[in-house]
């Protein structure tokens, strides 16, 4: 079970994925704070160039990039950073054949291309704990799924987003997270 402080943060990247009133809009970074028990999200100033052509990319930059992570500096008192953005998703049950075309598609970028594709807006974020929060939106549904996972949880998230943010707070904050574990999150 969350923590309260987790629960918090969870709750605010709902809204933020929910409350959005279009689609097919640009990537964005946010810093999180927290104070008096309430989340608040703000929006960093990211440059253009970061979200092309792959937004994962552009995260490494910024965490990599003394010059821009100087133009994105998050106030005093950060708690975790997020990234929102769209994407395409598909699913196969692990071990079978249709499990090996999806993971070949993924790898070649096609996705987007599949009939059993759907589109999704996903808020992930990671907090100065190394918990990683992911919020998962299906455009044609509504539906949302939520997960927080604390560092060193069996089941961590794992991915190009999750560890472009661990960068970020740790260049952000000047600490350091423990290395993500092997184990792939459900549904990647």
């Amino acid at each position: 079970m969350p923590s309260r402080t987790a629960s918090t943060v969870l709750r605010s990247l709902v809204a933020e994925a929910r409350g959005r009133p279009r689609w097919d809009e640009p990537p964005a970074l946010y810093f999180i704070y927290m104070s008096r028990g309430q989340a608040r999200l703000e929006k960093a100033p990211v440059p253009d160039w970061a979200w092309v052509p792959e937004p994962a990319a552009g995260l490494f930059a910024l965490a990599s990039s003394a010059a821009e992570r100087a133009a994105a500096r998050p106030k005093p008192g950060l708690h975790a950073v997020a990234f929102r953005g769209e994407a395409w998703l598909a699913e196969a049950e692990l071990g079978t054949p249709q499990a090996g075309e999806l993971a070949r598609d993924a790898t070649a970028r096609r996705v987007r291309y599949r009939a059993d594709r759907r589109e999704v807006r996903q808020v992930t974020a990671v907090d100065r704990g190394g918990s990683t929060y992911e919020v998962t939106l299906y455009r044609d549904t509504g539906e949302t799924l939520t997960h927080v996972r604390a560092q060193g949880q069996v089941q961590a998230a794992t991915g190009a987003v999750p560890d472009a943010l661990d960068l970020l707070i740790r260049a952000y904050l000047g600490i350091s997270l423990p290395p993500r574990g092997d184990f792939p999150a459900p549904g990647r």
